[in-house]
């Protein structure tokens, strides 16, 4: 066998085997229902996270762990989802299941009789395009030494558990990407004119699978895109998110002042900086503190301002004339039958 041969052969092996852990890597992070223990089928770090992406990581105190997120469309939709009071709990890059499977709320307390998803490959026979489902060669198991072929699962972007006004759970499957073209469009990749037109086919077969898979059991699927979270929020959420899990040394109660005195200048021609200078001396504080007490409000939404303009420390806040969880409404909505 010629050097060349052997390099090919080798690369064929590399890229199989590395298939294969992925395959099984998959499996198993497949939460079975309801966890508290939840971990992601792709984690945002270098050794798992795909070339093309653009991992980070997004701590969340209430779920006491890192969201893995593998883009900046997703790491701008999981901020507004936390900042949604209504959701409890989010599973990013979630593993669909090839087969039968439970549902997310599987075993959450005081939840019974939960359809089952009846899985991906499924799906895809019922719509007709079984061959379009990604497949792998795998090692036979139970030691064989014939290799076999399996269902690759797919990824999902972000699984969110909501309880609505009247405290029960449900579930709201995001499917992310930069904007519309992008639930159309691969990798983006040069591909010659039939190659964009199959991978166009492919791209829509997939998320029509990921829909109806959520279908099935009563969970809608909204196409978040990057292009239609305004500008302005996603800064100020940002923002507003790295002070949350700041430290300050005010109490209750100094804090109170603090957030009652912003709210009496919202709309004023007075900054927030202007604000804080003046009572930092009276209660003992620094005007980071001043800050941290700031974005927290904003956060928890005790202080309410004008989230699609700028919010700036030295500048005035603006009067909120839209609520973002109303502008938003629509992605965080309960399916029909959930």
């Amino acid at each position: 066998m010629s050097s060349m041969s052997e390099s090919a052969s080798q690369q064929a092996r590399t890229l199989y085997d590395r298939n294969e852990r992925l395959f099984y890597r998959l499996l198993s992070r497949q939460p079975r229902g309801w966890t508290t223990q939840y971990e992601p089928g792709i984690r945002a770090n270098p050794k798992e996270a795909p070339r093309r992406s653009r991992p980070s990581l997004v701590y969340s105190a209430f779920l006491g762990r890192d969201l893995h997120l593998l883009s900046v469309p997703e790491r701008k939709a999981a901020l507004l989802a936390l900042y949604n009071p209504w959701v409890f709990s989010i599973q990013e890059q979630l593993v669909l299941s090839t087969d039968p499977w439970p549902h997310p709320l599987y075993g959450y307390p005081g939840m019974s009789g939960m359809p089952w998803f009846r899985g991906t490959v499924d799906v895809a026979v019922r719509l007709g395009c079984i061959s379009s489902h990604p497949r792998i060669t795998i090692r036979d198991p139970n030691g064989g030494s014939e290799m076999l072929r399996a269902p690759m699962p797919y990824v999902g972007d972000l699984l969110l558990f909501l309880k609505g006004s009247d405290s029960s759970p449900y579930c709201v499957n995001w499917t992310v990407k930069k904007d519309a073209n992008g639930f159309r469009r691969g990798l983006g990749l040069k591909q010659t004119l039939a190659g964009q037109a199959r991978e166009e086919e492919r791209s829509q077969r997939r998320h029509e699978i990921e829909n109806i898979y959520y279908q099935d059991v009563g969970i809608p699927t909204v196409r978040v895109t990057e292009a239609d979270i305004d500008t302005h929020l996603a800064a100020n959420l940002q923002v507003s998110y790295t002070y949350l899990n700041r430290i300050t040394k005010l109490d209750a109660g100094s804090q109170e002042i603090l957030i009652q005195s912003y709210g009496d200048i919202v709309g004023s021609k007075i900054s927030v900086l202007e604000c804080a200078r003046s009572l930092s001396a009276v209660l003992d504080c620094t005007l980071e503190d001043c800050k941290v007490v700031l974005h927290q409000a904003i956060w928890k939404r005790k202080l309410r301002v004008d989230l699609f303009r700028p919010v700036l420390f030295d500048r005035p806040l603006n009067i909120e004339t839209c609520d973002v969880l109303g502008r938003y409404a629509n992605w965080f909505a309960r399916g029909l039958s959930s």
